[in-house]
């Protein structure tokens, strides 16, 4: 009987070096350790914001403010800025920076880039911002960046900073008395309110949406016919939205809303060229406390300065805030330079808010000075 064949010793015992048996499989989504190395060499870390691009401010306007607004003007022109805006808000804010003498360049823009999603906004001149711009980009550092780096980045003014920001850049206007700047923000209200609804009425829910609006907003950016449409279309339910707000009366479309819309913006024009026209009023020197008086004082001598005589609101020697909200609206709707390739349209309820300044003297005669101080 052949003897039995002795068993394998090898296929029997364990080998010795193999590791044991682990209690759990090993996870496929677990990170490599050559990978967790690389990333334990770079630390979370906040870096300061990259200065802007050499492209985006032309080299005359490096040192320069730069007020960034709706124009038709060449923005390589060194006289760009006296080329008026026929947008209303950036005209506000163009006139009024000329009025305080701000040395200031314009480019055109688009509510898109503005920090505040609407025009205009400034970007603040930077010292050294050439040098900047050509300064090596350092490496990443643990080190925190020096004390007052960060005031190298240009800054945004947005328009609801613009008035202090100008007062700074510039010697402020005379003082108003307490009642007078009641008064002037109750006349800008009033603009707002009463001549701004009219003024969207006239320009986005009539034809002059295609032969004012379309040119000066949506041709110059698209030549697609689709997306042209489609925009003017956003622009005239915005505008409608708008007026709305004011008006709530004009949802229903009905023909009694937009005469209480162009009621109310005839209304607003007389109550204006009434106190362009009108003498300073003079405070009763018993009411209120010494400052008072002496402010009531100061006013009382700059009404009677020379510079007076309905030329410029509350009489005083030189245009002020509300002057350059007035100008803003009534300069577009009298002089016609200011619309670039925008064309009125011909038609009675077109061309109703026109006729309503153009038949007040006095606040077309208030259109002509500005214009011949501040754009020569």
């Amino acid at each position: 009987m052949p003897p039995q064949s002795a068993p394998n010793s090898t296929a029997t015992k364990a080998p010795k070096n193999r590791p044991p048996a682990s209690s759990s499989p090993r996870s496929w989504l677990q990170t490599p350790k050559p990978v967790r190395i690389l990333f334990s060499h770079f630390p979370l870390r906040t870096l300061p914001a990259n200065p802007l691009p050499e492209r985006t401010l032309p080299a005359s306007s490096r040192k320069k403010h730069t007020l960034y607004s709706y124009t038709s003007a060449d923005c390589n022109d060194a006289d760009a800025r006296l080329v008026p805006s026929f947008n209303p808000t950036c005209l506000k804010w163009q006139t009024y920076m000329l009025m305080r003498h701000v040395d200031f360049d314009v480019r055109a823009s688009s509510n898109h880039a503005s920090p505040s999603g609407a025009l205009p906004f400034v970007i603040t001149a930077t010292e050294h911002q050439d040098e900047r711009h050509k300064m090596p980009r350092e490496k990443p550092s643990e080190k925190p960046a020096p004390a007052g780096s960060e005031a190298r980045t240009p800054l945004p003014i947005t328009a609801s900073k613009l008035q202090s920001w100008i007062h700074e850049q510039s010697s402020p206007p005379g003082p108003l008395s307490t009642s007078e700047k009641t008064r002037r923000e109750a006349y800008i209200s009033l603009i707002e309110h009463r001549i701004r609804p009219a003024w969207l009425h006239t320009l986005y829910l009539t034809r002059n949406l295609n032969t004012f609006i379309a040119p000066l907003y949506i041709h110059t950016t698209t030549t697609s016919t689709p997306v042209r449409l489609a925009l003017l279309r956003n622009l005239r339910t915005a505008a409608r939205a708008e007026i709305i707000k004011v008006y709530p009366i004009f949802a229903t479309n009905s023909a009694a809303a937009t005469e209480t819309i162009y009621a109310g913006a005839e209304s607003a024009l007389e109550a204006l060229s009434a106190l362009l026209e009108s003498e300073p009023e003079l405070q009763s020197s018993g009411s209120g406390s010494g400052s008072d008086e002496s402010e009531s004082e100061s006013e009382s001598e700059r009404g009677r300065g020379g510079g007076g005589g309905g030329e410029w609101f509350f009489n005083a020697n030189e245009p002020g805030l509300l002057d350059a909200s007035v100008f803003a609206y009534t300069f577009l709707l009298v002089d016609e330079k200011g619309m670039g390739a925008g064309q009125w349209a011909g038609g009675e309820q077109e061309g109703r808010l026109k006729r309503m300044v153009r038949g007040r003297q006095g606040l077309a005669r208030h259109v002509e000075r500005v214009s011949a101080l501040v754009y020569g």
